[in-house]
């Protein structure tokens, strides 16, 4: 191995004196009558951010010449901005399109109900100043349009079981269905009506104009009733007599040849 040159008067063998200290000569990965890469001879950090700079370049196409890099950056950011306003804009109408529904929905609701909330029932018992008298129930129908299979329904509260029963088949507008209730409770005030007989509570179900069933229990909201009736004004629990057509529809034989005398 050769003598390198000298550098202030000092010669080393295989190492180059800096300020009087001996380092290794740059390395070098060239091979013999090719000139060693650009990056050879640098540190590795720098050497790796040139190589990334060169990958980025093979791989970013360059911009137009009369462009610049702060347009460029204009552009991304006004890309990135518009593909949020876009996402906010739909996330919005979606978010308006939910609340008009929602608003629709409550608005249809409450035109269903409008007629059910003007039906109200009332409990009227015995007084003890006409003790032969009964006491009565009362559903009047304060709606513009009739209402049609009216059945009532009296019992205690602490009780499972119904104690008076009533039925009408129309309640036209403005008028009062009205009925006896055997076994009222006696009072010395007639003013007292309503839920303000203690104990007690009148249920009503009936169909509105519309076709569709409702249930109220004294003053409480009316409920949609969906399906086949339910306790006290099912089958099973209701006498025969209250609203008598539903067990005809029911009795009702399926037509047939033989039961007309054609079999």
């Amino acid at each position: 191995m050769g003598c390198s040159g000298s550098r202030d008067g000092k010669t080393v063998c295989g190492r180059v004196v800096v300020g009087g200290r001996a380092s290794r000569p740059p390395l070098t990965r060239g091979k013999p009558g090719r000139p060693a890469p650009r990056w050879a001879g640098r540190r590795t950090a720098d050497g790796v951010r040139w190589l990334g700079r060169r990958v980025y370049a093979a791989i970013v196409p360059p911009p137009p010449a009369n462009s610049s890099s702060f347009t460029d950056l204009l552009q991304g950011w006004g890309t990135v901005a518009g593909a949020f306003f876009s996402a906010f804009a739909v996330f919005a109408a979606i978010a308006l399109l939910w609340h008009e529904i929602r608003v629709r929905r409550s608005e249809e609701a409450d035109r269903a109900v409008a007629q059910a909330r003007l039906i109200l029932p009332r409990l009227y018992p015995s007084y003890r100043q006409s003790p032969g008298d009964a006491g009565a129930w009362t559903v009047t129908n304060f709606s513009g349009g009739p209402i049609l299979n009216v059945e009532v329904a009296i019992m205690r509260h602490d009780e499972q079981a119904v104690n008076a029963w009533g039925w009408e088949t129309l309640v036209k507008p403005g008028e009062v269905a009205r009925g006896d209730w055997e076994g009222a409770p006696q009072y010395d005030h007639p003013e007292l009506d309503g839920t303000d007989v203690p104990g007690w509570s009148i249920t009503v179900q009936f169909i509105d104009t519309s076709g569709l069933r409702w249930r109220r229990q004294d003053s409480t909201p009316p409920e949609r009733v969906l399906g086949d009736p339910k306790w006290p004004f099912d089958d099973a629990t209701r006498p025969a007599w209250v609203n008598p057509t539903r067990h005809e529809h029911r009795a009702v034989e399926p037509t047939t040849p033989e039961s007309l005398g054609l079999g």
